[in-house]
């Protein structure tokens, strides 16, 4: 099993009060399965997304990941699973519009402790692009691509550390239909391919794409099917 979760409890504090925002969650997720966290605002998804790719803490319960317990790791190890088994995607596809499309995707190998070569980074940045179907702008920057192609950038940069796991928060959030169904047959391309996604959406209509939906309704399991 990959990840799985115990009994995981979620606190904010609120001014006096404590808002429970995940309860007694329990959790299995294979490798390769792709996964869908759906709910209305404030059910509680995107902070079981955060607390299951290490930036977010939890309040109690337990954490196994890859048979490890992580439940308790300190920031430094946090930071060193972020960066050797997770890769993130987000709605607003966070480029920095000062970097060309390159040295975007390399951002994360700069991050990575992994020692890598000139010629290695550049082999698996520009094979990163060539699997998201953009190898040929490297060179351009993001306020001349597409929204789409933006995202795709966003996919690319998740997949350049090889990570066993990547979340996906609202991908689609910000594209038209077409552009979405892009995005999802990218995404269901590397799950085919044996990359385990764990993807949060609120669009009924990319159900099609799991192997697995969870539904939150404040910040407990309604279904899983």
């Amino acid at each position: 099993m990959l990840i799985t979760l115990y009994s995981l409890n979620k606190y904010y504090r609120m001014g006096k009060t404590n808002f429970h925002a995940l309860k007694n969650i329990n959790l299995e997720i294979k490798q390769g399965e792709f996964i869908m966290i759906m709910g209305k605002s404030g059910s509680g998804k995107t902070t079981l997304l955060n607390i299951l790719g290490f930036l977010d803490k939890f309040n109690s319960g337990k954490y196994i990941f890859d048979g490890k317990d992580v439940s308790n790791i300190s920031e430094n190890m946090r930071s060193e699973y972020r960066n050797r088994y997770v890769g993130f995607i987000f709605q607003q596809f966070n480029l920095i519009h000062s970097l060309n499309i390159f040295q975007n995707i390399e951002l994360p190998m700069i991050y990575n402790r992994e020692k890598v070569s000139a010629e290695e980074k550049r082999k698996r940045i520009m094979s990163s692009l060539e699997a998201v179907g953009l190898g040929d702008k490297a060179n351009s920057y993001p306020n001349q691509l597409s929204g789409g192609q933006q995202q795709r950038v966003a996919i690319a940069r998740a997949l350049v550390n090889n990570p066993s796991i990547i979340f996906a928060d609202e991908p689609t959030g910000a594209l038209d239909s077409e552009t979405s169904r892009d995005i999802m047959t990218v995404l269901s391309n590397l799950n085919k391919q044996g990359k385990t996604i764990i993807m949060v959406t609120h669009d009924e209509d990319l159900t099609t794409y799991a192997s697995k939906v969870i539904r939150l309704k404040d910040g407990q399991f309604l279904t899983e099917v």
